[in-house]
């Protein structure tokens, strides 16, 4: 009903399922597009802040689709710390069975330990339980099942995320 910092009315039928952030330039009729959420980062007194941003696309679009549009989206405009912009990804393969969304990407986010990018990773699972409802993620990197502690068969659980954390 308003916006955050400066508690700025916000007229109807502005809302968060239609977005408030920046899609101006995503899709022309907001009655033919849905809104996906991606998460970027922003650096607060040391620490990482995710930030939620609103990305409209078409309703035709498919599950990959949805999915290399939120690992493509950088915002240009946004003074905020895009962490998946440095690291060029795509979709490979996905599939959804049940709650368990399997997603297969190309690019370089493993180290040499077989660690991942911490703040890349959680951008991309909290983009995806924001905008496609799933709760659980088996990631793979080039065919690799990865989660955030390293190369892990197991799905990772999007509802043990721990999203901006005061620290008093």
């Amino acid at each position: 009903t308003h916006m955050p910092q400066l508690s700025t009315p916000v007229p109807m039928p502005l809302n968060r399922q239609i977005g408030i952030n920046n899609f101006e330039n995503t899709v022309n009729r907001l009655h033919d597009s849905h809104s996906l959420t991606v998460f970027y980062t922003r650096q607060k007194n040391g620490s990482s802040v995710y930030v939620p941003k609103t990305l409209r696309i078409s309703n035709q679009t498919s599950l990959q689709d949805k999915l290399s549009s939120i690992l493509a989206d950088i915002g240009v405009f946004s003074q905020l710390k895009q962490p998946l912009a440095g690291t060029p990804l795509t979709v490979l393969d996905c599939s959804l069975d049940e709650d368990l969304l399997t997603i297969n990407v190309s690019g370089e986010i493993l180290d040499e330990e077989k660690k991942v990018n911490e703040e890349l990773v959680t951008s991309l699972l909290l983009s995806i339980q924001s905008s496609l409802g799933v709760s659980q993620v088996q990631l793979q990197v080039d065919g690799v099942t990865v989660n955030l502690s390293g190369v892990n068969d197991d799905p990772i659980d999007l509802n043990s995320l721990i999203l901006n954390q005061i620290l008093l």
